[in-house]
């Protein structure tokens, strides 16, 4: 599972200025939406994750990537680190 998944779509003045944009902001993420799919696969049930288009800064409206529930979950970022020792 990979935190990039989980961007928020800029909007089309932050998309103008994409180039300054700070991605590794917490802000940048849908912290929320990736919480439910953890919980989620806690519960041993699978998710569907978003794809991140990273050349026009939004997701994919009609992708998504199927992930199983299994007993290892591998989150993909260091920022998750923290998060995950508050979520558990």
């Amino acid at each position: 599972m990979y935190q990039d998944s989980f961007y928020r779509g800029l909007t089309a003045e932050e998309s103008a200025r994409a180039h300054e944009y700070n991605f590794d902001h917490p802000d940048a993420f849908d912290t929320e939406q990736m919480l439910e799919c953890i919980e989620t696969l806690k519960q041993g049930k699978s998710v569907q994750l978003p794809i991140y288009d990273f050349k026009n800064h939004r997701r994919c409206s009609e992708s998504f990537r199927q992930v199983l529930a299994s007993k290892l979950t591998v989150l993909n970022r260091v920022q998750l680190s923290v998060l995950l020792i508050c979520f558990i």
